[in-house]
């Protein structure tokens, strides 16, 4: 009795939600996403799995349906829900392969698992599926439940439904499909992430020959359709057309939660300058083709923040790794985080007219002995700051941060949007040479710090959203991170061409004929090669190197991500030149002495005038600069 008891309660448990829902849940939804200038970048038939224009059975030709049936259910028509025959097979197979390969669902299982919005594949789920099945089998009939397995089935690359994949791919009205066509999109839905038509469109149609061959055998098409459908020329409509800026909205599909149940999104992307910076990015990785670089991308802001624009790799469709966005992918950043060390020393009170010793040194830490080199594998002597930033020398970074500390310039890079969660320890005074790891996007972002006077703010790439008929606007708090004289500064030791001629040579791709503030970076072992930059406008940030991590090939600071870089900034000036940087009113040029930084004194071999942020300078060193001037 109680056996029994627990099994009725077991089956009320699992059939009472099933039998209180209604049978067909769900509402009709279509997201359309717009750039700046209102350049629709894709439409979205549905944010929650159905479809927006719903196509009725008796407006298909009959093998469309037929070509489903004959993919996924061939036994559709004669069962009640649940196929025995195919279930009992697949568990064989499942058996036999040691894991699951069949799933045997009937058309109408996946409806059910469709309806409830099913994810996870335990038992207990299976049996909800299965009741579910069981009662649209009751109060449906085979013709509606086939119309909206149809009209909600998920066809890869975000099309839901039979009407968004036919448009999709073949431009065309689902009563337009041939033949050929609708098996080939019948085969698409076994595996949509697999079977993706971008990328294995001559294998999709050398499986939909089977289904043809399946619906000639049921009688839906004659022998004459049968010979014309094999001859059929499958041609796709190209992925441009369709998936305008694919990594960027891709992003904001996935950053933005509040885009659920919108309706239409305006965001801050510049489609004109998209496509631009996508053909830039491919030349390049032509000309690189010998340095064993297969990917690049690159991010464009504007200093207010919004995205303009977002390449994530050398094409959407690129086999393999086309779609994984590098843009977004967390990645070493070698000397491009120097900046805001030297940044955080400025704030500190180190006056601009330090001296650095470059010579050896090391440092004993818990995970072994940390023995830092520069890049061209020599020490420089006592070299001042400004050049030891321009030219990247990693000794006097590593020095600097060992006196302004290694978990202040974590909590700064935190502040900037760049988290690093293991502890100080582990990263120790590494953490200035990149030995952590950030995103393009998030390091881009931080730059904007130095043309924006000190102030930071979140990037944004959404302006609005339309949700239920209301439009709601999207903004970023700002916050001063540096004062405007420190931001400066670096900006004119980062746009300074003679300082970083030691190492970079007097003409290379970071020279300009106008301001541009840029850093570059490469991480150990050559993995990856970065630029980053600004002017007043704009920063950009390009990366370049391999998804899987492999080292390139002689790759250093200016022959990666830099001539890239310059192509972009060049574009972004074309019929309008940025001005000049605006000094703040507390930067005063004082003339100091090369060798030790001192004041400049009578004796004083060789001089020059170097910045001073005079908020910050010694007391003494201040009197003493103004006494002398």
């Amino acid at each position: 009795m109680i056996k029994k008891l627990i099994i009725i309660s077991f089956l009320a448990l699992i059939f009472y939600p099933v039998w209180k829902s209604s049978v067909l849940p769900g509402k009709m939804e279509e997201l359309i996403i717009y750039s700046a200038n209102g350049v629709i970048l894709r439409k979205i038939t549905s944010f929650e799995g159905e479809t927006t224009e719903f196509v009725r059975l008796k407006q298909l030709p009959s093998y469309v349906p037929f070509a489903f049936i004959a993919a996924e259910d061939k036994r559709f028509l004669s069962h009640h829900g649940i196929d025995i025959i195919a279930t009992v097979r697949a568990l064989i197979t499942d058996i036999k392969a040691g894991k699951v390969v069949s799933g045997g669902s009937t058309i109408t299982q996946q409806l059910a698992r469709l309806c409830l919005r099913s994810r996870s594949r335990n038992i207990f789920r299976k049996f909800l599926e299965a009741a579910y099945s069981l009662k649209m089998e009751l109060f449906l009939s085979k013709a509606t439940i086939l119309e909206a397995y149809l009209n909600r089935i998920y066809f890869g690359n975000r099309a839901y439904g039979i009407s968004s994949a036919s448009e999709l791919y073949f431009g065309k009205k689902p009563s337009e499909l041939s033949p050929t066509q609708a098996s080939f999109l019948a085969v698409i839905v076994r595996n949509p992430s697999y079977f993706n038509p971008y990328i294995r469109r001559e294998e999709i149609k050398r499986r939909s020959v089977n289904i043809l061959r399946e619906i000639r055998g049921m009688g839906i098409i004659s022998r004459k359709e049968f010979r014309l459908a094999l001859k059929e020329n499958i041609r796709i409509s190209p992925e441009q057309k369709n998936f305008k800026a694919s990594h960027f909205v891709d992003f904001i599909l996935k950053e933005y939660p509040q885009l659920k149940g919108a309706s239409r999104v305006w965001t801050t992307l510049n489609f004109a300058l998209q496509r631009k910076v996508e053909a830039l990015l491919k030349g390049e990785l032509q000309r690189l083709k010998g340095k064993r670089i297969s990917n690049m991308a690159a991010v464009v802001l504007s200093n207010d923040g919004e995205i303009l624009a977002m390449v994530g790799s050398r094409g959407y469709f690129y086999p393999e790794f086309g779609q994984f966005n590098a843009a977004v992918s967390f990645r070493q950043p070698g000397s491009a985080l120097k900046p805001f060390t030297y940044a955080l020393a400025l704030e500190m009170g180190i006056p601009t007219s330090l001296v650095l010793e470059d010579e050896s040194f090391s440092e004993i830490n818990p995970y072994g002995k940390f023995f830092p080199r520069n890049y061209d594998k020599i020490f420089h002597g006592k070299v001042p700051l400004r050049e030891a930033l321009a030219c990247s020398y990693n000794i006097a970074a590593v020095k600097l941060t060992s006196i302004v500390g290694v978990e202040n310039l974590k909590i700064l890079l935190s502040r900037l949007g760049m988290e690093f969660k293991k502890s100080t320890s582990y990263y120790g005074l590494g953490l200035t040479l990149g030995d952590g790891e950030v995103t393009l996007l998030s390091l881009t972002n931080s730059y904007r710090v130095f043309p924006n006077k000190g102030y930071f703010s979140n990037y944004s790439a959404v302006k609005r959203i339309m949700k239920d008929g209301r439009i709601e606007e999207f903004s970023a708090k700002k916050e001063r991170i540096f004062p405007p004289e420190v931001s400066y500064i670096i900006t004119d030791i980062l746009k300074d061409n003679q300082a970083r001629s030691p190492s970079f040579g007097d003409s290379s791709p970071l020279e300009f004929p106008f301001n541009v503030g840029v850093k570059t970076g490469t991480s150990s072992m050559h993995r990856d090669n970065w630029t980053i930059g600004f002017t007043t406008r704009n920063t950009v940030g390009v990366w370049a190197g391999n998804n899987d991590g492999s080292p390139m090939l002689g790759t250093g600071g200016v022959d990666g991500a830099a001539p890239l870089f310059r192509d972009i900034i060049l574009t972004l000036a074309e019929g309008r030149i940025p001005p000049a940087f605006k000094v703040p009113d507390g930067i005063v040029k004082i003339k100091i002495c090369e060798g030790d930084g001192q004041p400049y004194y009578k004796s004083c071999p060789t001089s020059r005038y170097e910045l001073f942020y005079r908020g910050n300078l010694i007391k003494k060193f201040l009197n003493t600069l103004m006494h002398k001037e």
